[in-house]
């Protein structure tokens, strides 16, 4: 599941038709406004913009899938807007945490040094700063899934 959705499917925004969505995308791109041809209503990508609830279906699954992971990445995020920064705490309290950002934020923004006396109150969290793409590239090499990666990347990503 998507929290935000993704630009893969268009909808009209007032009585909920699907549209077609390569029509929808060469409209765009011809600097018009896509209608639905059922209600002339506007039609628009399946996303949720800045401002608008996310769906009921994210809230569900969050709560059932943070409950069950092992392992944590947040990646690419200032950990201000919420429910977003809220979900690095709905994993269990021995669930690894791993940052991927260009800096530190959060709950990981005053992190001890690795060797400090204190560094033990943090076990479970760490913070990999840098660029998000070469981070994953790094990591995937670390844990041999180079080749599964760059099979994803050829085939142009995953799908649900």
């Amino acid at each position: 599941m998507k929290a935000h959705g993704d630009h893969d499917e268009s909808y009209c925004a007032v009585c909920g038709k699907p549209f077609d969505n390569d029509q929808f995308w060469k409209i765009v791109e011809e600097g018009k406004i896509p209608k639905c041809m059922n209600c002339q209503g506007v039609v628009r990508p399946a996303v949720t913009f800045f401002g608008e609830p996310l769906s009921s279906e994210f809230f569900q699954k969050s709560s059932s899938d943070f409950g069950e992971a092992d392992f944590l990445i947040i990646m690419g995020t200032t950990l201000l807007v919420y429910p977003f920064a809220g979900l690095t705490n709905q994993v269990k309290d021995m669930v690894p945490r791993l940052l991927i950002n260009k800096e530190a934020t959060g709950p990981f923004k005053n992190m001890p040094e690795p060797n400090a006396k204190d560094s033990g109150a943090r076990f479970r969290d760490a913070v990999h700063l840098g660029d998000c793409d070469e981070a994953v590239i790094e990591f995937a090499n670390l844990m041999g899934w180079k080749e599964d990666l760059n099979t994803l990347i050829a085939k142009g990503g995953c799908k649900n």
